[in-house]
This record gives structure tokens, sequence and C-alpha cells, in this order.
């Protein structure tokens, strides 16, 4: 699972961990990734007055077969990066946000990793990242970068994709935070 709140500061970061609180208790009953989302986003319209949001991609991975079967509430798409050196994004439904609407559409996906394929998920911040000019990193940065560095571990191809963005914002200050998640199939 990987998210990003709106905003920033104490009540951008107690809704996060509320969300993730959320999640964690739904995570125990045996529904899927969509159902988890759906009644995460109804605990956050009951417990916030404020206007803030999640965005949220949750899946369940089939180590055996490599099946990613995941639910997107209005989060980035997931980048595949596989052995024949094809980086591709997937066909995507409209997703929405958590916290902000009764009955939000969920983006529900089915991917399989290819053996020796890398999956990325990621925040916005990966791509929002600007340098001194005020260009955004942007996603074909991203996809660039991911050309170059699929193949190392799963750790190294984080630790290389954050140096990427981070010398190319060469010190402007970050707008935004990143995270990453990378899965390997080996």
């Amino acid at each position: 699972m990987i998210g990003d709140v709106a905003d920033k500061g104490m009540p951008s970061a107690i809704y996060m961990a509320r969300t993730h609180a959320f999640l964690y208790a739904e995570l125990n009953r045996d529904l899927s990734p969509v159902a988890i989302l759906k009644r995460v986003n109804r605990y956050l319209c009951q417990v916030s007055a404020n206007p803030l949001f999640v965005t949220v991609l949750l899946g369940i991975l089939d180590t055996r077969s490599g099946e990613f079967h995941y639910g997107r509430g209005g989060h980035e798409l997931p980048i595949l990066a596989s052995r024949d050196n094809r980086i591709e994004r997937f066909p995507y439904n409209q997703g929405q946000l958590l916290g902000m609407l009764d009955d939000p559409i969920i983006d529900e996906q089915h991917i399989t990793i290819p053996q020796g394929g890398t999956l990325l998920l990621y925040t916005d911040g990966a791509v929002d990242g600007r340098n001194m000019q005020g260009i955004s990193f942007g996603l074909n940065g991203v996809l660039e970068t991911m050309r170059g560095i699929y193949t190392q571990a799963a750790s190294e191809v984080c630790e290389a994709l954050l140096h990427t963005i981070t010398d190319y914002q060469r010190g402007v200050p970050q707008d935004d935070d990143i995270t990453l998640v990378v899965m390997k199939r080996v």
C-alpha cells in the first residue's frame, strides 16, 4: 500500500495516521482492495471535519503467479518494467480520492509482474520536483530513469531513483515528500 495526504503539517499527519490505522484494521477482513478502500473512505468521511483527503493504492501480490490485484483511490499509476526493456503504465479507470466523497469511484486492476520484472509505486513528489528553471522532473523523468535501473535490486532501484530526482533538483527546496515502493519478481 502507498498513499499521500493533502496539505502539510500536523493535521495532515494525523489524518494520514488515521488512514493508515483504518487500512490496517480492514486488512484483517477477507475483502477485495476496492471493498477495503470503500470502507476506509466511509470512516474518513465520518471522522473528519477538515477538508483533507488522501490518495491510496492498495494491492495484494500473489508471489507465486506475480499477479498484483489492486484498488486505486486517486493515486499515481504503477509503473512496470519488464526484462525486455519495456517500461509501461497500465490502462486505468477513474479512481477518486478518499475522505471527500460519500461513494468514490475506485479503480480496480489486475496486472502480472513477469519474471525479472520490477513494479514501482510512487507518490506525486517523485514527478513534481523542480529544477532551478522551474521545470518538473515529470513522469518522463521517472520512466527514463527506470529504463536504466530496473534490473537492479529493489532497494537499489529506490536509491538510484531518489538520487536522480534529488540531483535533478540541485538544491531547489523540495515541495513535496517522495515515497517509493519497488517490487521485483525474481
